[in-house]
Formats: structure tokens, sequence, C-alpha cells
């Protein structure tokens, strides 16, 4: 069997493996010139286990996070062949940091938190799940608010097991899998621009390289693992029933660490449009985001501005990156009125893809869910969720049960 997978974010890459592991000769393409470098690469790399989508009453989001979180590590290193120090890729774990203006009561939190435990302890009696590496007895506890914080602004607080991968670490790891794969091929600086279904388990891919030379692909099966124009090829191969998606540009940044960041360590302020800090043991930097100060634009799920294309490859404006600094550095100042200006080490852009158009402000907002359908079928042209970096890994796992039916 010949498989192509469209794009070569961690979903696609993971993808690749699992196809190329159970026997398929695959083709990996991607318009980048290198894999993993959009959201995979650009962003605190959170493996959520449900807390923060609290505002789905339902809790069918929380249930689902807490299951993905718990295939994380266990995916990875079959489809790696490796077993990462997980320790030395976690960041330290993360408060949760209830702002006056939230969403929902620190009672409500809390009694979600409790819910999301009793998911995640009753996941982890499968002795071959865990959260990155470890099996921890309790997952969120309500401590007191640190001393460091402005109690005119935050109400609570919860200390927490949930953390962030290193991603730059993660995307060695899984790019050297790739490389180290003699059934995978790879295709960097080609765009698809079309699907075909020729019939017989037979699928035409056209393409494009940087030359803007066409090139057509023929494969017995198809992943579309996609960010962007998913939808649109998802139709050309039949699949109707995709969610109404859109897509946030948003930046972040590294800054210095300072004694301040080093004491508070990895926080998130919660419910609604706030920010987070995120800290690794080892690294001298934090990654740092204020929401309302680095989300910079909006727009239903469709190609790419060519606008945000250049800031996410690295083309931004020193008076951008100016403003953007000063802009997320004053939103924390608020909440943390001593954490001075740590000097900017990067700052960057990528864009997030998520339900709906209502931001997370409003309690109503889409982005407030993410139990979309993981896989979607037509024949065997497959398409893959690709919005949640927690639940890559458990997603090529329902791809390979949807595939092989085990």
């Amino acid at each position: 069997m010949s498989a192509v997978v469209l794009g070569a974010g961690v979903q696609g890459v993971l993808a690749a493996l699992m196809l190329a592991q159970r026997g398929h000769k695959v083709t990996l393409i991607d318009r980048r010139r290198e894999m993993m470098t959009g959201a995979s690469l650009n962003y605190e790399g959170r493996v959520h286990l449900g807390l923060i989508y609290a505002m789905d009453r339902s809790f069918s989001t929380s249930a689902r996070m807490a299951a993905d979180a718990l295939h994380f590590a266990p995916v990875v290193e079959r489809l790696s062949r490796q077993r990462p120090d997980w320790a030395s890729l976690s960041s330290t774990c993360s408060r949760y940091l209830v702002h006056h203006e939230s969403h929902l009561s620190a009672d409500q939190l809390e009694d979600h938190f409790h819910q999301v435990e009793r998911a995640v302890l009753e996941g982890l009696r499968d002795d071959r799940l865990s959260y990155l590496g470890q099996r921890p007895t309790h997952v969120a506890r309500r401590a007191a608010i640190p001393a460091d914080v402005s109690p005119a602004d935050i109400m609570a607080n919860f200390e927490t097991v949930e953390a962030c991968v290193d991603q730059p670490a993660l995307h060695r790891i899984l790019t050297a899998a790739i490389r180290a794969e003699p059934r995978i091929t790879l295709g960097l600086g080609i765009c698809v621009s079309g699907v075909k279904d020729e019939s017989g388990g037979r699928w035409a891919i056209a393409c494009k390289d940087e030359a803007g030379a066409s090139h057509d692909l023929k494969a017995s099966m198809v992943v579309n693992c996609l960010w962007e124009d998913r939808a649109r090829l998802d139709r050309q191969a039949g699949i109707d029933d995709f969610p109404s998606e859109s897509q946030r540009l948003k930046y972040s940044l590294l800054v210095r660490r300072n004694p301040m960041i080093d004491r508070l360590g990895s926080f998130l302020i919660v419910h609604g449009a706030f920010g987070s800090i995120v800290t690794h043991p080892g690294r001298d930097y934090a990654f740092l985001s204020w929401y309302p100060a680095s989300l910079k634009g909006m727009a239903a799920s469709q190609a790419i501005p060519r606008e945000w294309r250049e800031v996410c490859d690295g083309n931004i404006q020193s008076k951008t990156m100016e403003r953007i600094w000063r802009d997320n550095l004053e939103g924390f100042s608020r909440i943390i009125p001593g954490m001075g200006r740590p000097d900017a080490v990067l700052i960057k852009a990528g864009i997030i893809l998520a339900d709906g158009l209502r931001d997370i402000d409003r309690p109503d907002s889409g982005f407030h869910r993410r139990d979309e359908q993981p896989v979607r079928q037509n024949g065997t042209f497959f398409s893959v969720a690709t919005g949640k970096y927690t639940s890559a890994p458990r997603n090529a796992e329902l791809l390979e049960q949807a595939i092989f039916g085990e």
C-alpha cells in the first residue's frame, strides 16, 4: 500500500510514522521546507488534562483531553521508537490563578478540577498509560495565593500537575524518527492544490513545488493532516461533515527568566482571555503570552492570509515586535506588579485553529470546546483533526484503528 500524508506538522509526522510501521510506503508533504515548524514548534506545548475547558459544561472536551493527555507519551514512544526522558522535556507544573473577572467562580472551577481528577485517575487504571511518564495520584489542589500576585486581581490559586513539553526537543526526536524510517519519503516545499478520487481505491494528488512546477502523486490512501485549507480538500474527497473552524493569528514571546518568574514558575490565569507563563528547568528563558496583547487577527478557516504567513515565517517588523513585547509586559504587570521588564529573547507568531468565530472572552465561544470528531473518512481518504497539540498522538492511534480495525 502507498499513502500520501498531507501536512508535516506534529499530526502528520505521527500519522506517517504509524503508517510506515504498518508497512505502508509513505510520502509526507508540506509547503514548508522543514517539518513541524508551525504550531508544533511555536507555542507552549501544553499537554492539557482538561482543566482549562471548564466552560464546556457537558464535560465532553475535558474527558477527551484527559484521555488524549494520558496517551501522549506512550504513543510518542511507540511511534518514535524512543523513550524520552519526559522529566527533562517537561515544564514546571502549572498553577491556575483565578482572575476576579473569570467566567466561572473559584468554587465552580474547583468542582470541575475534581471531575477532571476523577477522569484522569480512572484512565490511569490502564497500566500502559501515563501523564508525561508519571502516574500522578492527584491533579489539582487549592492553595494559598502566591505573595507575588496581586490579590486585587486574583481570587484563588490551584496547584496542578499539568505541564508543557519542550516543543523544540520533541521536534528533534520526531524529525529524527522520520528521517530514520526508510518507508517515508519527504516532499517539503510542496503545496497541494487538489485531490481526486480515481476510483478503484486510487487517489490523485495535484501539487506544485516552490518554482511553480506541477506534480501529480498517486496513492491508494490519503491522510489529510493540513492546518490550512483542510476543509476544501476534504470536500473534494467527498467529506462534507466538517466543523465551522476559524484561525487566529497569535504572537508569543520568549523572555529571560528573572527571580520573580522563577518564584512563580509556570501558571495560567483563568478563566477567560488572560495569559500564561511557562518555565522549563535548565532553560534560562520563559514562554510568555498575554492573550489580549498577543492576538492580532481572526478569520474563517480558509487559505492563510499572505500577511499572516509572512509573520509566521519570521518576517516581523521591529515596531510590531516592540509593541507586542510592551503590551504583553503591561498585561502581566497588573497581575504580578514586581515582575519588572525581562529582556525579550524571541518574538514569534503562529496560528491557532478552533471552532467558531467568537473569541474566548465570550462565555458562549466555540473556542471553549474541543470535542470535534478526531478522524473522518471517505473510503481510503482520511481527515484528521489538527487543532490541539495534546490530541495528536492519540489521534494517530485512532487513525490506526480506523484504517486497520484494531
